[in-house]
């Protein structure tokens, strides 16, 4: 044997400073036993994607948020609502940020607006206009300095968005 051969250090057999209680493990199994059926729950939603089944609890609907009041992607939104409801499908618009302005009221004159008409097919096809609750407050307008449309109200986010998470199409434009 060698003289020159370090000691060894003596092993320490206490429990490390990292171990868990017993209620602080029985914790930690319940949050991973939560996000396993999350991810169980993920991959079958994503198996039956690829399946090429139709979504259950879906409906055939499409939600828009609008936020931009630039009349081209206004004309955007317009496109794809109308094209989406001339098949059946329940469209939903939401305006916020300055796009609530382009549903501010004005006096109509005999020349109407491209904007006006939209405005009018997307009533006429039964396309349900929301207004920001929140952003009209910021500008300081409500509901009366709104047009009249059919199917137009006010609504905060949470209300939109309760409707919005069955949408089988959602967008922002």
């Amino acid at each position: 044997m060698r003289s020159d051969t370090a000691p060894v250090a003596p092993v320490d057999f206490a429990p490390p400073a990292w171990r868990s209680t017993a209620p602080e493990i029985k914790e930690q199994l319940l949050d991973l036993e939560a996000e396993l059926l999350a991810l169980r729950d993920s991959s079958a939603r994503i198996q039956h994607v690829l399946s090429g089944q139709p979504q259950v609890g879906r409906q055939d609907k499409i939600s828009i948020v609008v936020y931009s009041p630039d009349r081209d992607r206004l004309r955007e939104v317009f496109t794809i609502a109308t094209g989406a409801a001339s098949t059946g499908t329940e469209v939903e618009l939401f305006f916020t940020c300055w796009a609530v302005t382009l549903l501010k009221r004005k006096s109509r004159d005999k020349d109407v607006s491209e904007t006006d008409l939209m405005f009018d097919a997307a009533a006429a096809m039964g396309i349900r206009l929301h207004a920001c609750e929140k952003t009209l407050g910021l500008l300081g307008m409500g509901p009366d300095d709104l047009m009249d449309l059919p199917g137009r109200e006010v609504c905060d986010v949470s209300a939109f968005l309760s409707g919005a998470k069955d949408s089988k199409v959602t967008l922002s434009i």
